[in-house]
C-alpha cells in the first residue's frame, strides 16, 4: 500500500517528528513511501506481550480501551497499549510510585526485515505523563536483534518528550539495521520516587514505511527468453547497472558515471538502487556479460537496450521497478545455447580487430558487427 503524503526531509537518526500531532492516516510518512508493517491494535492486542516483572512491585503494561473517546487528534480509537491503571475513556488514568518501584517491557512479534533499499522509518503514536526528574520514570524504545537490545529513543536523552497532555508522533530511521530481523521494545521504569501519580504512556499506531530510491530495480534471468519476467524467474546478482550520464551507451568508470553491482537486498537476488538523485532525466543500461543477450527492454524498442526515466525526488516522483514486474528500470537476460557474432573483417586475416586502438596511426580499422545474415545449424 503506497500512500502519497508531505513531510518534511528526514534528517537524522534521532526523534525526527515532534511536531502537531496527527491522525495515524496522517503520519508523516516521506512520500511514495511503502507500508511494510502496521498496528493499530484495533483488532487485538497485535502479538505484543508484555512482561512486567524486574521491579520491586508487578508492572503495569496492558492492553487497553483507555483515552478512546478523549477526543483527541493523533492516534485511532479504540485499543492501544498502556503503562497504568486505573484508566477511563477519557484518559485520567496513574501509575503508584509509593512505597515501590515497578517497570515493564512491552515486546512486538518478530518484524520483517528491513529493506537495504531507500530509508527506513518507524512511527508511532504516543501520550506520555511522568515525573520531571530525569533520573527517574525511565521510558525507552528499543531495538532487539538477536536478543541484544539497542535504545533509540528514551526519555533520558529527550528522545521521548512529554506529550503535554496531547498526542504526538514519534519516529526514528532503521537504515543501521538493513538486513536484520528485530522486534521492537517499549520499556518503563519508575525507579524508586516518591509518592505522585502521573497518568503513564499510551503507545499506539506502530508503523514501520520504507521510502524508495530515487531509481531502483532488479535484474532477472529470463529463462524462457520471452522478455517477461515470469513467476519463479530469479534475480541476478554481480550484474552493473550504470546511469548513462553522456548517452554514449557504454559505461564511463573514468568519467565518474554512477554504478551499483546487482545484490540482495533483504528480500530478493538481482537488486540495484541509486539514491540520493536530483530530479532530472537519467538512462539507465547495463553492462551485458559476455554470452548473454538481452530480451528487457529489447532491441526492439526506441530507443534499445535501455530505460530513459525522469524522476522529482522531493516530489515523491521516482522510478521503482517491482519484484517479478516486467516494467521499468527492471533488465531481463538469458543465456542462449550457442550464441556469438557476425563481423566484418575487412582485412581478410580471420581475426576480429575491435580494440578501439589503431594499427595504423590516423586509420580507423576497428571492424564492426553485421546485421541481417541468417545463421542456422545444420543438422
Amino acid at each position: 500500500m503506497n500512500r502519497q503524503l508531505a513531510v518534511e526531509p528526514l534528517e537524522d537518526r534521532r526523534l525526527l517528528s515532534m511536531g502537531p500531532p496527527l491522525l495515524a492516516a496522517s503520519l508523516p510518512y516521506p512520500p511514495a513511501s511503502t507500508i511494510i508493517y502496521e498496528e493499530h491494535f484495533e483488532n487485538g492486542p497485535g502479538g505484543y506481550t508484555p512482561d512486567n516483572s524486574g521491579g520491586t512491585m508487578q508492572g503495569l503494561w496492558h492492553y487497553s480501551l483507555g483515552r478512546r473517546g478523549d477526543g483527541l487528534p493523533g492516534h485511532t480509537p479504540n485499543h492501544n497499549w498502556y503503562y497504568g491503571l486505573f484508566e477511563t475513556a477519557r484518559g485520567f488514568g496513574r501509575y503508584d510510585v509509593a512505597p515501590f518501584d515497578h517497570q515493564g517491557t512491552l515486546t512486538s512479534p518478530v518484524l520483517p526485515s528491513i529493506p537495504f533499499r531507500g530509508k527506513t522509518t518507524l512511527f508511532f503514536n504516543y501520550f506520555l505523563e511522568t515525573r520531571g526528574e530525569p533520573d527517574r520514570d525511565f521510558a525507552e524504545v528499543r531495538i532487539v536483534i538477536n536478543g541484544v537490545q539497542s535504545t533509540i529513543l528514551s526519555r533520558a536523552d529527550n528522545g521521548l518528550r512529554e506529550t503535554n497532555g496531547q498526542w504526538l508522533p514519534a519516529s526514528y530511521k532503521l537504515d543501521a539495521f538493513a538486513g536484520k530481523t528485530f522486534q521492537l521494545q517499549f520499556f518503563f521504569n519508575t525507579a524508586d520516587p516518591p509518592r505522585f501519580d502521573p497518568e503513564g504512556w499510551y503507545v499506539d499506531d506502530v508503523v514501520i514505511v520504507n521510502e524508495p530510491d530515487p531509481i531502483s530495480g532488479y535484474k532477472w534471468d529470463d529463462q524462457d527468453h520471452d522478455g517477461v519476467w515470469d513467476s519463479g524467474e530469479p534475480g541476478l546478482n554481480g550484474w552493473t547497472i550504470y546511469l548513462d550520464r553522456n548517452g554514449n551507451n557504454k559505461w564511463d568508470q573514468d568519467q565518474g558515471e554512477e554504478s551499483f553491482v546487482t545484490r540482495n537486498d533483504g528480500q530478493h537476488d538481482g537488486a540495484y538502487w541509486f539514491a540520493d538523485l536530483p530530479a532530472g532525466k537519467y538512462t539507465v543500461r547495463e553492462v551485458l556479460k559476455e554470452g548473454w543477450k538481452q530480451s528487457y527492454p529489447a532491441e526492439s524498442v526506441t530507443p534499445p537496450f535501455e530505460h530513459v526515466v525522469t524522476i522529482d525526488p522531493s516530489a515523491g516522483v521516482r522510478v521503482n521497478g517491482g519484484w517479478e514486474k516486467t516494467e521499468p528500470p527492471n533488465f531481463g537476460n538469458f543465456e542462449p545455447d550457442i550464441s556469438g557474432y557476425k563481423w566484418d573483417d575487412r582485412i581478410a586475416d580471420g581475426v576480429w580487430d575491435a580494440d578501439g586502438a589503431d594499427n595504423v596511426a590516423g586509420t580507423p580499422d576497428d571492424e564492426e558487427g553485421l546485421n541481417g545474415w541468417i545463421i542456422y545449424i545444420d543438422q
